[in-house]
C-alpha cells in the first residue's frame, strides 16, 4: 500500500516535517511519549511511520499501546503478534498482549502471557499490576492483593519517573479489588 493511497497529501507533508524535525529517519523516534500526544494523534503518526520502517518493534510496540489506549484492543493485538514473530521473547509486547486479553475478558490467556512476562522480568513493576487487574477480572481476590503487592514491592525499589504515579494508581486498584 502507497502512502499517497491512504493518506490525504497534507497529512503526508506535516508527517515528513514531523519525521525530519524529530530525526525519525536517522534513529528511531516516537513523538507520542515525547511530546506526550493523544492517542489518536499518535496512532496516525505511528501508522506512517510504520509505513517507512515496518520493522521498527519499538514504533510498532508504542502504536499498539496506543491502539489499547483507544480501546482498540483486536488491531493492536495484530501490532503485538507482528512483534512478537519477529522477537518472541519481546517482554513489553508479551505484557501488553497480557492487558489486550484483559480488556477482551480472555483472562485466562492473559494470566498466562502475564506469568510468561513475569518470567523475563520478574523486577518489573506494571506487569504485576497487570496480573493484579487480571486476577481482580476474576474475582481472585487473594490472589489480586498479591499481585499487587508485588507491583508495590518493585515500585519501591525502582528508580522510574513514573513511581508515584504508579504508587498511586497500584493502591486505588488494590482498594477496588478489596472492596466486596
Amino acid at each position: 500500500m502507497s502512502v499517497s493511497a491512504s493518506y490525504p497529501p497534507r497529512l503526508i507533508v506535516i508527517a515528513a516535517v514531523i519525521m525530519v524535525t524529530t530525526g525519525v529517519m536517522g534513529r528511531p523516534v516516537s513523538a507520542h511519549v515525547e511530546q506526550d500526544m493523544p492517542p489518536a494523534l499518535a496512532v496516525m503518526e505511528y501508522r506512517i511511520l510504520l509505513e517507512f520502517k515496518p520493522g521498527e518493534i519499538r514504533t510498532r510496540l508504542k502504536f499498539a499501546a496506543a491502539l489499547e489506549a483507544l480501546k482498540r484492543y483486536d488491531e493492536a493485538e495484530k501490532e503485538l503478534k507482528t512483534v512478537l514473530t519477529t522477537d518472541p521473547d519481546n517482554f513489553n509486547a508479551i505484557d501488553l498482549l497480557g492487558l489486550v486479553r484483559l480488556r477482551q475478558g480472555k483472562t485466562e490467556e492473559s494470566l498466562s502471557l502475564l506469568n510468561k512476562a513475569i518470567a523475563l522480568k520478574p523486577a518489573d513493576v506494571m506487569v504485576f499490576y497487570h496480573l493484579g487487574l487480571t486476577w481482580t477480572a476474576r474475582a481472585e481476590k487473594k490472589k489480586a492483593m498479591a499481585a499487587f503487592a508485588s507491583a508495590l514491592r518493585n515500585n519501591r525499589k525502582s528508580s522510574g519517573k513514573n513511581r508515584k504515579k504508579w504508587q498511586a494508581m497500584i493502591i486505588k486498584a488494590r482498594k477496588e479489588a478489596a472492596t466486596p
